[in-house]
Order: C-alpha cells, then sequence, then structure tokens
C-alpha cells in the first residue's frame, strides 16, 4: 500500500528523502548494537536493514528502488563508521560491520533484480490484461457482428425468396395475360368471346362468376351475355352498373362504402356487386364486366380488372364489327335479307339435309310485278323503297327456320325446308295476297305493288340445287306469263314433261280480282 501510495505523481519527490529518514534512526540505533554483540555480529543491522531492502524491493519502478536502496546501503555503512568511530576515540574499523554491509549490498542487489521481476510481472500482466481485455472486446463485438449478420442473412435470404416468388408470380401473370390476349385476340364469334372473357376474369381475379353485360343500342338497356346466365335486361341508368355505363370508370364495393353519395347504388343493381368495370373502346362504352364476389384479396385487383375488362372490350369490339362484315358480306345491303351467294351455300346445305333425313324441301321465288315502271315513273328511291317494303312483309310472314334471300334485281326467293308442295304453296299464297292487301305510297304517292311466285319441291321436282330453282323459276315465268299477281307451281313429272307442262298448262293460283 505504501509503495503504491508513493508512486503516485505528487508523492514521487519525496521517496528519497523518506526512505533516508527510516533509515538513519535504524542504522543509528543498529551501530551501538552490533559492538554489544560481538557474539553475532551484523546479526541486528541485517534485522534492522531488511524492511528497508523490502520497502525498496516492492517500489514500483527500477530506477526508484535501485536508488532507495544505494541511499540505504550508503547511510548505514556512514552509520557504522560514525560509531565506531565514536565508541573506540576516533579508530575505524570495518571488522565488526563487514559481514552486516556484506549482506546490505547482497540484500540491495536481489531487492533491486527482485523488484524488476515483479515490475516486469506487473507490466506483463497489465498488457496481458490489457490483450485479453482487448481480445474481449473484439471477440463480443465478432459475436455482435456475427448475429447482426447471421439475421441481416435471414432477412436478405426471406426478402430474395419473396422476390423470386413474387416474380414467379408475375411471370405466370404475364403469361396468363399473353395467352388470354392472344386467345381473344384470335377468335371474332361473340359466343366464343363471351365464354372467352368469363373463363379470363374466373382466372386473374379469381372470382367463381363473372357477369358480362353489353349495351343494346336500341332499347339502351344492359342484355346479360354471360353463357350460363341467358339473356337477361337490366337498365342501363340505374345502380352501379348505371354508373359505370355513365361514368366509365371502375367502381367497387369500398368506393361505394367510402363514398356517401354512392351509398344508394347496390340497391338499385339486380345483384351485390363486388365491383364493376366498363368495356370501353375510345369514348364508346360498350357494357359492363360485373364481379360479383371474390374469395380472397388479390394484390393490384383493380389493375387487373381494368386489363381483363380492357382485353375484353377490344375483342367484343372486333367480334361487333366481324359481325358487321359478316352481315354485310351475307346480306343484302338494300332489304337486309341473305344475299344471293349466301343462299345457294344455305340452300345446298338444306337439301343435303333434306336427301339424308328424307323430308322434303320446297323453294318459292318470286318477282314484283311491273318493278321497272316504279323506277320509270317515280325514281330509283321509289324501287328501293318498294323493295324494303317486299323485303318487310317476308321478314314478318316466313316461318323462322325458313331462309329468305334477296335472289337479284326484284326477285326474292326463299327455302322452307321439311315444306312439302302443298304447304310451300300456301306460304307463297299468303306472301301474295298480303302484300296484294298492303296499302304502301312513296312520298305521298300510292302505290299497288303485287308480285308473282314460283314454287318447287324436292324431291318431286329435282333433286340439286340448281335444278331446283330452276323448276321453281320456270313455274314463276309462267305465272307471270297466266297475267303476273299469282301462284304457279312445278309439274311433278319426269323432267321433260316438266318444262313442257310448265311452260303450257302449269298449276296456277290466280287472285280473285283477275
Amino acid at each position: 500500500m505504501i509503495p503504491e501510495q508513493l508512486n503516485q505523481p505528487a508523492w514521487r519527490h519525496l521517496q528519497v528523502p523518506i526512505y533516508l529518514f527510516l533509515t538513519v534512526p535504524l542504522a543509528v540505533i543498529a551501530a551501538p548494537l552490533e559492538v554489544m554483540r560481538a557474539g553475532c555480529p551484523g546479526l541486528i543491522g541485517f534485522g534492522l536493514m531488511l524492511p528497508v531492502t523490502l520497502l525498496a524491493a516492492f517500489d514500483g519502478g527500477l530506477r526508484s528502488g535501485l536508488a532507495t536502496g544505494l541511499a540505504a546501503t550508503l547511510g548505514l555503512v556512514g552509520s557504522a563508521w560514525f560509531a565506531q568511530w565514536f565508541t573506540v576515540g576516533g579508530q575505524t574499523s570495518f571488522g565488526p560491520t563487514t559481514v552486516p554491509l556484506a549482506w546490505s549490498v547482497i540484500l540491495v542487489g536481489c531487492s533491486a533484480s527482485l523488484g524488476r521481476c515483479i515490475d516486469f510481472v506487473r507490466h506483463r500482466a497489465n498488457e496481458l490484461q490489457e490483450r485479453c481485455n482487448t481480445h474481449e472486446r473484439s471477440i463480443y463485438k465478432l459475436q455482435k457482428d456475427s448475429v447482426q449478420a447471421a439475421a441481416d442473412f435471414e432477412l436478405e435470404r426471406v426478402r430474395v425468396q419473396q422476390a423470386e416468388a413474387q416474380r414467379l408470380e408475375f411471370s405466370n401473370l404475364l403469361l396468363n395475360i399473353q395467352q388470354i390476349g392472344r386467345e381473344l385476340s384470335g377468335n371474332l364469334q361473340m359466343s366464343v368471346v363471351f365464354q372467352l372473357v368469363t373463363d379470363a376474369a374466373k382466372k386473374l381475379l379469381k372470382t367463381p362468376t363473372p357477369q358480362l353485360f353489353l349495351v343494346d343500342e336500341q332499347s339502351r338497356e344492359l342484355v346479360e351475355c354471360t353463357p350460363a346466365c341467358g339473356a337477361r335486361r337490366f337498365p342501363a341508368n340505374r345502380g352501379m352498373l348505371g354508373w359505370v355505363m355513365s361514368h366509365g370508370q371502375i367502381i367497387t364495393a369500398e368506393d361505394v362504402a367510402k363514398n356517401h353519395a354512392l351509398a344508394d347504388l347496390p340497391a338499385q343493381d339486380p345483384a351485390t356487386w363486388y365491383a364493376c368495370a366498363p368495356l370501353r373502346v375510345g369514348q364508346r362504352v360498350l357494357g359492363v364486366l360485373a364481379i360479383d364476389s371474390v374469395p380472397e384479396k388479390i394484390p393490384e385487383f383493380d389493375r387487373l380488372l381494368y386489363i381483363v375488362a380492357n382485353f375484353a372490350a377490344v375483342a367484343l369490339n372486333n367480334g361487333q364489327l366481324f359481325e358487321r362484315v359478316e352481315q354485310m358480306a351475307r346480306h343484302d345491303g338494300l332489304t337486309g335479307l341473305l344475299n344471293h351467294a349466301t343462299f345457294q351455300s344455305r340452300l345446298a346445305e338444306l337439301l343435303k339435309g333434306a336427301r339424308e333425313t328424307g323430308q322434303p324441301l320446297s323453294v318459292v321465288i318470286s318477282d314484283v310485278d311491273h318493278f321497272k315502271q316504279f323506277n320509270d315513273r317515280y325514281g330509283h328511291q321509289a324501287g328501293d323503297h318498294v323493295l324494303r317494303s317486299v323485303a318487310g312483309l317476308w321478314k314478318q310472314l316466313v316461318p323462322q327456320r325458313a331462309i329468305a334471300a334477296r335472289y337479284g334485281g326484284e326477285e326474292f326467293v326463299c327455302v322452307f325446308p321439311e315444306t312439302d308442295r302443298e304447304a310451300a304453296t300456301q306460304h307463297a299464297e299468303a306472301l301474295r295476297f298480303t302484300l296484294e292487301q298492303t296499302e304502301m305510297e312513296f312520298e305521298g304517292t300510292p302505290l299497288r305493288v303485287t308480285a308473282s311466285f314460283g314454287v318447287a319441291t324436292f324431291p318431286e321436282c329435282a333433286d340439286s340445287p340448281a335444278a331446283l330453282i330452276r323448276q321453281a323459276d320456270t313455274a314463276l315465268y309462267a305465272a307471270k306469263r297466266g297475267g303476273r299477281n299469282r301462284v304457279c307451281v312445278a309439274a311433278t313429272d319426269t323432267p321433260a314433261k316438266q318444262e313442257m307442262q310448265v311452260g303450257s298448262s302449269a298449276e296456277c293460283r290466280m287472285s280473285n280480282d283477275e
């Protein structure tokens, strides 16, 4: 404790004086005792110097320890000389103090060596302790860093897994969208497009029953086009469906819940909708894609609904355009009836079916009487008006399974499947009579319109489309030669006799007026 206190900065300059103060009295006391103890010389001096030597040995530094030991030795030697000189009358002798002085020198050397060793060991111990502390701090830091690195690695691994899962999900989504777009762009039949749109909504939006509505341009109603739901009609200006039609934007049940102005919309709909999207092409809204339920929450649901609705709108618009082009290609632009080419194709199909089933099939061909006079007297607009009016009567009177067409010019033709000669003649007579009784006018001018009809039946009259048309046309010319406004039926004998009989005495049913 004492050396440690003396090693403090405030006590370092007092070390030598303090040690001298302790050493000199001990030496003064030891000298007389040495003289008195002649039997054991040096023992008392050795015992008295031992504490001082130990103090020097346990001193903190090497130089201070050596200085302290040297000072103690010199003090003892000087004290011994003085004591001997004083006791023997001024004569000095090294005899009685030789052994203590030798022990003093040995002890000082030992104390210096021991102090140096203790100082070295203490220094090394401090270094080792500092190294241990440094290593401990390094290990703690490494352990902390390793734990943090492990946690960061685990987070990174989870993030990579999530990113990979999202990438795979996004890739599958892109593949599904690409496939849906390819399928929709490759089909133009409306019935097929309806099915593809509902399948796409089921696949991308995970909805079990998507609903597809198209607007009827004439009634301004929404017609349900989902294959499994029929063709129900709903107002196009009410509920969420009407809101989508008028605003052209997506609306969801969440939007309705947040906006009080929309709170009454669900009650106006025929069903409860989870979301509705417009089928929009440019500024025109074709209809609405309605989703009634979604079993699970789908990320980016609104965006996927927008994509499906856009695909559906483009596909439906293409389908409608295709139907219009097909309508123009298959139908006569003036009357709306099938044109000549389409009629020939359908006649061949129906005749083939009649031949396979053994059912009769009849053809009725008609020609407007004196049609050229309408064009010459009133203009071609009047002639077009007459043709449209006659075509309208045919659309109203012929059965639904019959195929009516404009054969060319002012000629009309109709195929009656599973219809024998008598029934076909009755249909022709009904057309003739109705046309005769119908009052027509053009720009305020009344028009009297009549027509002549020829009837031919498979298999009695012919067994091929061309022959059947030829026989009906021959009967038509017989009706014209017979006075017009009548129905003539082709004969049923052999083809050679048919031409002769039709030309001379074909069976004709004339109007009561003639």
